[in-house]
């Protein structure tokens, strides 16, 4: 691990090093950990607008300020923007019990966060059956919590890969309370499974009190893919080929066969409209056979974020508008924002998302979002809200289409905001 960290800092600074030395420029460095090589030219209360470093003449691009970490200016000097961001010591609430956690659940100090975990550290949750998981790390130690809540803490090896990095977590402590809780909300969405459910909850509820108990458990891998975007991806849990006794948990052995019988039910199930999808998603479309391998969409449980469509004033041909186009349109599309060199866009949004293990989702198209409206928002399904959400059809060189899910609207938008002020929702789907 030493040698990880090493390697992780000297390669980071070198990078970075070498990208300034090589360009008198702005970098302006994201929370995410993404770079852009830009020229700043105003910062607002509220957002940072900016040029890129490659096209000095052509439009001003703006971005939030609330997802940008610093900037470095072509001078050398540093502006921290979002301090809280990189400075454990001065991080809020849950996030700094993490670190303390991190730090002292087996009684020894792990260490400052080196420079990928403090990357690493400002990725957002990993969904798991409904559930948002979130690692912390500092050092060789590492603390999960589920929705919140501390839930389990081990150590954690890694290894460089072309693309980013691998790791391995071992488990050392659990919090029983949490665990019962997680497994008593993983247990009620099974057909049938609500008293058992409510069962492993009541357990949590009581067990709660015990705070953190020694307790080895299965092997976490994650992948860190360095993007962009960057991303935290979780691979496998797989039991340890030798570990310690592990502490009787029956909230956690109950939650593990919940998801497998989960995973088997989801196999050859069939399903209607409203119903809840393999991956955690609810059902909002039925093609009625399985022609071009699917005959399904599922609708993510919730909105990703605002954002962008990205790619003003480029042309990404091929986008359709009909139901089974949205999965195509968002391949050309991030092949378009990688090009270009944008991050952050709604489509890349939706391709890096993960639920429940599934990794295959994308944005819309138009009239996919509009069975969205039709099926789920108009039932009350979905948790949607009475606003603009982005597909994947373009309209032209400047324009995307949008719906507004609260008056049923549909209309062009603004690739990138240059004639409006908010920028639209973004919710994945995927096909199956």
């Amino acid at each position: 691990m030493k040698h990880f960290c090493v390697c992780i800092i000297v390669s980071v600074f070198l990078f970075i090093g070498g990208l300034f030395c090589a360009n008198a420029q702005d970098m302006i460095i994201l929370r995410d950990g993404n770079i852009i090589e830009a020229k700043v030219m105003e910062i607002h209360p509220s957002e940072i607008r900016y040029k890129r470093i490659d096209n000095l003449d052509g439009p001003m691009i703006i971005i939030p300020k609330d997802g940008v970490l610093s900037i470095r200016y072509k001078n050398g000097v540093v502006d921290i923007i979002n301090a809280s961001s990189v400075s454990t010591a001065g991080t809020a609430g849950n996030e700094r019990n993490q670190t303390n956690v991190a730090s002292s659940h087996n009684g020894q100090q792990s260490g400052a966060p080196t420079p990928l975990q403090i990357i690493l550290n400002t990725l957002p949750a990993i969904p798991v059956a409904g559930n948002k998981l979130k690692f912390q790390f500092s050092g060789e130690k590492w603390t999960a919590t589920v929705n919140g809540e501390n839930f389990s803490a081990g150590t954690v090896e890694a290894e460089d890969t072309n693309t980013g990095s691998m790791l391995t977590l071992k488990q050392t402590h659990i919090w029983p309370g949490a665990v019962g809780k997680t497994a008593g909300r993983i247990a009620k969405i099974i057909p049938g499974g609500a008293a058992v459910g409510g069962a492993l909850n009541a357990a949590g509820q009581v067990a709660g009190a015990a705070g953190a108990i020694e307790a080895a458990g299965p092997e976490i891998v994650l992948e860190y893919k360095a993007g962009p975007p960057a991303k935290l991806s979780l691979v496998k849990s797989a039991s340890p080929a030798k570990s310690a006794p592990a502490a009787k948990s029956a909230p956690a052995a109950q939650a593990t066969a919940a998801t497998a019988a989960q995973s088997a039910a989801a196999a050859n199930q069939t399903y209607k409209i409203g119903d809840r999808g393999p991956a955690g998603g609810i059902i909002f479309y039925d093609k009625g056979n399985n022609n071009g391998g699917w005959r399904y969409l599922e609708a993510a449980p919730e909105d990703l974020q605002s954002a962008w469509w990205g790619l003003y004033e480029k042309d990404v041909a091929g986008t359709g508008t009909a139901i089974g186009t949205g999965k195509k349109n968002t391949e050309l599309i991030i092949a378009a924002l990688n090009k270009k060199g944008e991050i952050g866009r709604a489509a890349q949004l939706c391709s890096a998302h993960t639920l429940n293990g599934y990794a295959d989702w994308f944005l819309p198209s138009k009239d996919e979002l509009n069975e969205m409206r039709k099926n789920l928002k108009k039932n009350n399904l979905g948790s949607f809200s009475n606003i603009i959400y982005w597909s994947s059809s373009q309209i032209g060189m400047r324009d995307a289409w949008i719906h507004h899910f609260g008056n049923d609207r549909k209309n062009n938008y603004n690739k990138l905001g240059y004639y409006e002020t908010n920028a639209p929702s973004v919710r994945a789907i995927r096909a199956f």
